[in-house]
C-alpha cells in the first residue's frame, strides 16, 4: 500500500500509476478468499488507512491536483476497489454456507434413513417373528395332544400364521 501511495515520487512515467494503485489488489483478494468477509473487510481497512496516511503526509498519487480532488478521488478510488472486493466476500461466505447446510442435510438424510432401518428391523422383529415363534410353539404342541384337542390347536395355528402374513403385508407395504 505504501508503494503504490507514494509510487509518483520516484516513478518517472506516470502512465503506470492507474496500476500501481492496485498493488495491493492481489493481497486483498487472496485474503478475502481465504478467510472471508472479515478479512476483506480488514484489508480494505489496512488500504484506506494507508491511503489517508499518505495523503496527510502529501505523498500520495493524487498529489497533482487540489486538496477537494485529492479527497474525492481517493473516495472514488476506495469505492471502486472495496465494494467489489466486499461483494466477492459475501459471496464467497453466501457459498460455503450452502455447503455447510448441504452437508448437514445430507447427514440428517443419512441418519433418518437408519433410524427407519432399526426402526422397521425392530418392528419385524417384536412383531411377525414373536407372532411366528408362538405358531412355530403351538405346532410343537399339536404333534403330542390327541385328536380331538387337535382341531382347537390348529386353529389357533392358522390365525397366528394369517396374523403374521397380515403384518408381513402391511410392514412391507409401508416399506
Amino acid at each position: 500500500c505504501i508503494v503504490a501511495f507514494s509510487a509518483w515520487s520516484w516513478m518517472p512515467a506516470r502512465g503506470f500509476f492507474p496500476a500501481i494503485l492496485y498493488l495491493p489488489l492481489p493481497l486483498v483478494l487472496w485474503m478475502t478468499v481465504r478467510f472471508g468477509i472479515k478479512s476483506a473487510s480488514g484489508a480494505i481497512l489496512v488500504v484506506t488507512m494507508t491511503a489517508i496516511s499518505m495523503a496527510l503526509k502529501d505523498v500520495t498519487i493524487f498529489a497533482a491536483m487540489n486538496s477537494d480532488m485529492q479527497v474525492l478521488a481517493l473516495q472514488l478510488f476506495l469505492m471502486g476497489f472495496a465494494i467489489p472486493v466486499l461483494l466477492l466476500g459475501a459471496s464467497i461466505e453466501g457459498s460455503q454456507r450452502a455447503e455447510a447446510t448441504n452437508r448437514d442435510l445430507a447427514h440428517k438424510l443419512l441418519f433418518s434413513h437408519d433410524e427407519e432401518k432399526r426402526r422397521t428391523a425392530k418392528e419385524l422383529h417384536e412383531g411377525v417373528c414373536q407372532e411366528l415363534s408362538a405358531a412355530s410353539l403351538i405346532a410343537g404342541q399339536i404333534a403330542h395332544l390327541p385328536p380331538e384337542d387337535l382341531r382347537t390347536n390348529a386353529k389357533q395355528v392358522e390365525l397366528q400364521l394369517q396374523k403374521s402374513i397380515h403384518d408381513l403385508r402391511s410392514a412391507s407395504y409401508l416399506l
